[in-house]
C-alpha cells in the first residue's frame, strides 16, 4: 500500500521489481503548456543504442555491442506533441521498427509491450523510450526493456539521436496528427523516491526501511503499466 507519506508497506519474502498495474485512466490534469507547442520534432537522425545494463543501473554492463541504425521522425503539436518514428532496417533485436512518442512537458516518452520471452519462460515485455532535448537539435535518453520476471531480464540502454538532416521522402511514416490521443493513468503517479518498509506479517517484526527510486509508465492507451522500483544508490 502506498501512503500520501509516500511509503510502501509489503509483507515478508516479496520483492517487487516490476509490476505490471491496471489502474483506470483519468482526465490529464497537467495539459501541455506553451513550452510543448516549441517540442518540435523532426527529421532524419543518428540513433546510437550504448550497451545493454541492468535496469536503472547506470552501470552492470550485461552486453551487447552498440548499436547504430536512421530513423525518420515526423511530430504535431496542435494539441499537445505527439511524434512518430520510423527505425530504417532495423536489427533483429530491436523489434521495435514503429515508436510513438508523446511529449509530457519534461520530455518525449514511447512506451509499448511486446510478447518476449526471459530465460526459456514466455513474458510481456515493456519497452520505454525516454528523449531529453540536447544541443544542434538532438536528444539523449533511456531505451528499457522491462518485464514482471526477476530473472535479469530488466535492462538499459543508452540513447543518442543526431539530426543529420530532413526526412527522406522515400521513407513512410506514419503521419501524427492520424494517431489518437495519450489517454493518461493515475497509475503514473507512483513515480519519485519512497521509503519501503517490510513487515513480516506473521511476527509483526519490521526489517529496516530501504530508500527506493519508483517509475511507473504506462501505455498511449493508458489501459496498462509497468512499475519499477531501483535501489537509491543505482
Amino acid at each position: 500500500m502506498v501512503t500520501a507519506a509516500g511509503i510502501i508497506r509489503a509483507s515478508a519474502g516479496l520483492m517487487l521489481v516490476a509490476g505490471l498495474a491496471g489502474c483506470s485512466p483519468q482526465p490529464a490534469d497537467n495539459a501541455p503548456g506553451d513550452d510543448a507547442q516549441t517540442a518540435t520534432f523532426d527529421g532524419a537522425y543518428t540513433l546510437e543504442l550504448g550497451a545493454l545494463q541492468a535496469a536503472g543501473s547506470g552501470s552492470d554492463e550485461l552486453g551487447p555491442d552498440p548499436l547504430t541504425m536512421t530513423v525518420m521522425v515526423r511530430s504535431d503539436c496542435r494539441d499537445g506533441c505527439v511524434a512518430s518514428a520510423t527505425v530504417v532496417d532495423p536489427p533483429p533485436e530491436l523489434s521495435l521498427p514503429e515508436v510513438r512518442l508523446d511529449y509530457t512537458g519534461k520530455h518525449w516518452l514511447g512506451v509499448s509491450i511486446n510478447q518476449a520471452t526471459c530465460g526459456d519462460q514466455p513474458t510481456e515485455e515493456f519497452k520505454t523510450l525516454t528523449l531529453h532535448p540536447a544541443e544542434n537539435g538532438g536528444f539523449t535518453g533511456t531505451y528499457r526493456s522491462l518485464t514482471a520476471s526477476n530473472n535479469g531480464c530488466n535492462a538499459d540502454r543508452s540513447v543518442t539521436l543526431t539530426r543529420t538532416g530532413d526526412v527522406d521522402p522515400a521513407i513512410a511514416v506514419l503521419e501524427p496528427d492520424r494517431m489518437p490521443a495519450r489517454v493518461p493513468n493515475r497509475a503514473e503517479g507512483m513515480s519519485g523516491r519512497y521509503r519501503v518498509l517490510v513487515t513480516d506479517t506473521a511476527t509483526g517484526e519490521t526489517e529496516p526501511p530501504m530508500e527506493r527510486k519508483v517509475r511507473t509508465y504506462c501505455v498511449p492507451t493508458g489501459e496498462r503499466c509497468v512499475t519499477l522500483l531501483t535501489a537509491e544508490n543505482r
